[in-house]
């Protein structure tokens, strides 16, 4: 629920669409067992019916189908980018919170990451990727983007196809998908439509 991307792959097409769904966006929904929820922000949907019922008031806000659900914890995201090798990204301003001295009602993720083209790693790219304090939805949702495009163009497709149990290895563990993608076979045939995609 802490970042939600809707991502369109079509190996024909000339690139993937990718989606960001702001986590504050306000909807109405059913709340599975009963009850009705209105003017909630779309991550309590997760709170209320996990990836399943976030995917079905996506699908009924933006009338489409969602063929696929894929949900990566904290520590996934983290595996996935140290197994890659990490990621170098163009870190526009200082991303800087300490937490030394406030009072609790002020305290938040802390976070120092100077900026400058850089190497990010494993929970810096993660406080990188997930920093909102000082920021819009809008503004994180493009740097999120941004990262997972150098991620695109740095580790790429024939990297991963000579290899893709490197990364399904690490990442597995922490990630759990939609009862179609449970056999090995059908996630394999995910992960090779992405290399795959533009």
């Amino acid at each position: 629920s802490d970042t939600m991307i809707l991502v369109r792959l079509d190996p024909d097409a000339n690139a993937t669409t990718v989606l960001s769904i702001p986590r504050d966006l306000q909807v109405s929904f059913q709340i599975p067992g009963g009850g009705y929820r209105s003017a909630a922000k779309i991550n309590e949907t997760y709170t209320d019916g996990g990836e399943v019922l976030t995917a079905k008031v996506i699908t009924n806000l933006l009338h489409i189908p969602i063929n696929h659900i894929v949900n990566i914890n904290f520590r996934g995201f983290k595996e996935a980018v140290d197994a890659i090798g990490c990621v170098y990204a163009d870190v526009d301003r200082w991303y800087y919170h300490s937490n030394l001295g406030l009072p609790a009602s002020q305290q938040y993720a802390e976070i120092n990451v100077p900026p400058g083209y850089q190497k990010l790693c494993g929970a810096q790219a993660l406080d990188y990727v997930r920093y909102r304090h000082t920021d819009s939805d809008f503004v994180r949702s493009a740097r999120q983007q941004d990262f997972l495009r150098q991620i695109k163009s740095q580790y790429g497709a024939s990297q991963f196809l000579a290899d893709p149990h490197k990364l399904t290895h690490e990442v597995g563990k922490y990630m759990q998908t939609d009862a179609s993608l449970q056999s090995k076979e059908e996630l394999l045939r995910l992960i090779y439509l992405v290399g795959y995609s533009a």
